[in-house]
């Protein structure tokens, strides 16, 4: 009776962790989404060939080549993310692009929030079990993880009799961490992009002429916006990444306590 209890619990982290990946991959998608277009909008070497005059491209062949290249670098300039069904210019990325990056974002810290609290409640909750249950439970929490580590190493095993060795990999946790601070990376990227083009150090590929648009209060309110999101971004990974941490920690802490720990198997005597 007690197994089916903890079955519904274990099902339950499970779906929250195939949720948490869902939403892991959409911030990738869309944070890589929103880098580079901008990065094609902003720094691409051969985009001088677009936004001045050219007089050795020539004619004929060369310049069907020139007008092909610059339609497929305009396809460059928008954002397509079909897995949240919105496609907008590279040029209103820091606003389009990081109102989208606040919300994956936020649904980011919902999900690593609700799946902490089930395991460390599951966790609590199987601490008086037997020996027998406790390991049911770590393993069931643990097949659903993804970067949580299962023993006090991160060597391979790579024999049923010999125990690994002690080595501990810290990158694992700082490429978890990193991925959880994307988005702010993107927003970031995209802010300082858009300050370079205002203010004229870098060329806009929608704006005609070199020099800088006027200071209006549209960009003025345009720039306060762009800040107000990447503040928003950044305290929803930093709470995200202190749950994901929060979540290996526990399962480190119960594996280093002897839930479902690997034992050598000792040679049969004569």
């Amino acid at each position: 009776m007690r197994t089916e209890f903890y079955d519904v619990r274990i099902q339950s982290i499970q779906q929250a962790a195939s949720r948490n990946r869902w939403v892991l991959s959409a911030v990738v998608v869309a944070s890589i989404a929103t880098i580079g277009s901008t990065w094609n909008y902003a720094f691409v070497q051969f985009r001088s060939l677009f936004l001045q005059p050219y007089e050795g491209i020539g004619t004929g062949f060369l310049l069907d080549l020139q007008r092909e290249l610059a339609k497929n670098w305009i396809e460059t300039l928008f954002v397509n993310i079909p897995l949240l069904g919105i496609r907008f210019p590279a040029s209103e990325a820091s606003l389009i692009g990081g109102f989208a990056l606040g919300i994956v974002s936020l649904w980011l810290y919902y999900c690593l929030k609700v799946e902490n609290h089930l395991v460390g409640q599951t966790l609590r909750d199987a601490i008086s079990e037997t020996k027998e249950l406790r390991a049911y439970v770590f393993h069931g929490i643990l097949g659903a993880q993804v970067f949580s580590s299962y023993y006090k190493t991160d060597a391979p095993i790579a024999s049923i009799r010999e125990t690994p060795q002690n080595a501990k990999h810290k990158f694992v946790s700082w490429v978890s961490s990193a991925l959880n601070f994307l988005p702010l990376a993107a927003q970031v990227f995209l802010l300082c992009t858009d300050v370079l083009t205002i203010v004229g150090w870098l060329p806009s590929a929608f704006r005609a002429g070199s020099e800088p648009p006027p200071l209006t209060a549209g960009l003025f309110a345009r720039g306060l916006f762009g800040a107000a999101i990447c503040v928003f971004i950044s305290f929803q990974c930093w709470r995200a990444d202190q749950y994901e941490r929060a979540t290996r920690h526990l399962l480190e802490e119960v594996a280093h306590d002897g839930w479902g720990e690997v034992k050598p198997i000792q040679p049969a005597a004569d």
